[in-house]
């Protein structure tokens, strides 16, 4: 069946520890399920450095002539983060399209701004996947997207949630409202 969530989970302000989520679902008869679907645990550690993708433009149009798909990486810590030997990747199955060189670091609260040129791969506008990699392989940050509008990219807003944003590579994301669906027209209806 279909699966819905009514109410998205939303953690904020885990002190230091390892945690997991356990949610007990409901189906449309109102059955609750015998037992319990469990995430992923995961491991809070203010002290530790971080690094995340921070904002993607994947349909580039006219912003720079020769410039093409745009990724961000960010680091919101306080303490630098040695990039050395993690990578970013469009495919899965290859972990490191790109790989970055010994001595690579992100200074805390800093931003890096990487183009398809000099990662040797690009985005589907119409939808793909990216993921920053450790340098031991395991995945350390990840995001899907659908069809991109031109000149717009996708970024993670305050609370860490992904986003139509205004491009600002280097900078804070500037989110951009959605236009209003009360607008929409169905221009187009094909049956058969």
């Amino acid at each position: 069946g279909e699966l819905t969530v009514s109410t998205p989970i939303t953690l904020s302000g885990l002190g230091n520890g390892t945690y997991t989520v356990a949610v007990t679902g409901k189906n449309s008869a109102g059955v609750y399920q015998a037992v319990n679907t469990l995430s992923r645990s995961w491991t809070v550690n203010a002290s530790l450095a971080d690094v995340r993708i921070n904002e993607v433009l994947a349909r580039n149009e006219s912003i720079g002539v020769d410039t093409p798909d745009m990724i961000e990486l960010y680091n919101p810590g306080n303490n630098p983060v040695d990039l050395s030997g993690m990578g970013l990747t469009d495919d899965p199955a290859v972990p490191k399209k790109f790989t970055f060189p010994v001595g690579s670091s992100l200074p805390g609260g800093q931003y890096l701004t990487l183009t398809a040129d000099e990662l040797g791969f690009g985005l589907n506008q119409n939808g793909d996947s990216l993921w920053l990699f450790n340098a031991n392989s395991s995945v350390r940050d990840s995001i899907s997207f659908g069809f991109q509008a031109p000149d717009y990219s996708i970024g993670r807003h305050a609370d860490g949630s992904w986003g139509l944003t205004r491009p600002n590579f280097g900078g804070p994301n500037v989110a951009q409202r959605a236009a209003d669906p009360h607008y929409a027209k169905i221009n187009e209806w094909l049956t058969r």
